[in-house]
């Protein structure tokens, strides 16, 4: 409670809040408030300026600090992934943002009139699919993940999904055909023993062969009638496959 000393009024100093008879209790506080409100204006010349720590060289500089150490929200996941469910959990809690009913069919509106959006551009959307999906095909490839890079799970896939499925030898042909093929090398003593992997299902490059006779080096597939594809272009993958794998000197016969 400020009270009056000798008929003298008492006020708080403006800085500490400590009672004296003038705007300041000492020359200290005095300054620390000059300081203060001098910082203050060299912050808002800096910053409308652009010098200081505000000018493009010193961003810059920040910027590829932050990088390295991998600090501040840009490059720290989380910090990012904090901040960002931060947001999200006000936004939905406040129906702020996208949360917002009004703002979502306010933009949307705007989106659609634009046609600046893959939702409303049929050329964007498309192009966009384009892009995601050689993104998605170069991640697969290089992780070999996905059925079309990794052999296993290829085979896993086609064996759980194919309803033709035909057991011999411990071993899952595609087809009855396919199979009838594969005793007929087996029984006419071709081949002496079926071993998946070895001589039957044989991964070359990105390609398996149904068939791998090593005695006269003959690859043998068995083909049926394709819609997507006819027999001389099937033919060609694969012998394509095989020059550039090593196996130039290999025979290649389809059965159709």
């Amino acid at each position: 409670m400020l009270k009056n000393l000798g008929g003298v009024k008492m006020i708080k100093c403006k800085f500490c809040d400590k009672q004296t008879n003038n705007k300041y209790c000492s020359n200290i506080c005095k300054w620390k408030v000059i300081n203060k409100l001098n910082g203050m204006a060299n912050v808002k010349k800096h910053l409308l300026n652009r010098t200081g720590v505000w000018s493009a060289k010193s961003q810059e500089k920040a910027h590829n600090t932050n990088k390295k150490n991998g600090t501040s929200w840009c490059y720290d996941k989380k910090i990012m992934s904090k901040g960002g469910k931060n947001n999200v959990k006000n936004n939905r809690e406040k129906k702020l943002g996208w949360f917002s009913d009004e703002s979502y069919n306010k933009s949307q509106a705007t989106l659609r009139k634009l046609g600046v959006s893959s939702f409303y551009d049929e050329k964007r959307r498309l192009l966009l699919c384009k892009k995601a999906g050689a993104a998605a095909v170069k991640h697969n490839r290089k992780n070999k993940i996905g059925c079309f890079f990794n052999k296993e799970l290829n085979r896993q896939i086609r064996d759980k999904f194919n309803k033709n499925i035909t057991i011999f030898n411990n071993i899952n042909f595609d087809s009855l055909k396919e199979c009838e093929i594969a005793m007929c090398l087996y029984y006419q003593l071709i081949i002496n023993k079926l071993i998946f992997r070895n001589n039957v299902h044989v991964y070359i490059g990105t390609k398996e062969y149904d068939f791998l006779i090593c005695k006269y080096k003959l690859f043998l597939e068995f083909h049926p009638v394709c819609i997507n594809i006819s027999t001389e272009e099937y033919y060609k993958q694969r012998r394509d496959n095989l020059d550039k794998n090593g196996h130039k000197d290999y025979n290649l016969v389809v059965i159709q």
